[in-house]
Formats: C-alpha cells, structure tokens, sequence
C-alpha cells in the first residue's frame, strides 16, 4: 500500500468513528435541534 491509501484509510475511519460519535451524541441527548451543538450552553431565557 502506498501513503495515499493508508491516508484515505485513515480518513474513512475517522469519518466513521464520527457518524457514531455523532448518533451516541443524539442518542443521550435527544433534546437538542440539529442547528445547536451538543456541548454548547444554553443561555437562560
């Protein structure tokens, strides 16, 4: 293999690894629209 298959490799897996990140996020936080970030405050209204 050469540098940019291992890249690409390396890249996809990320990708991946984020999707699943991504829904445990929505998953444990189900309460939060999909414009707001999960770790963001929310300020007091």
């Amino acid at each position: 293999m050469n540098l940019l298959s291992i890249i690409l490799c390396f890249v996809l897996a990320y990708g991946a690894f984020g999707l699943i990140a991504f829904k445990i996020v929505k998953l444990m936080f189900p309460d939060t629209d999909n414009n707001e970030k999960p770790w963001s405050v929310k300020a007091p209204e």
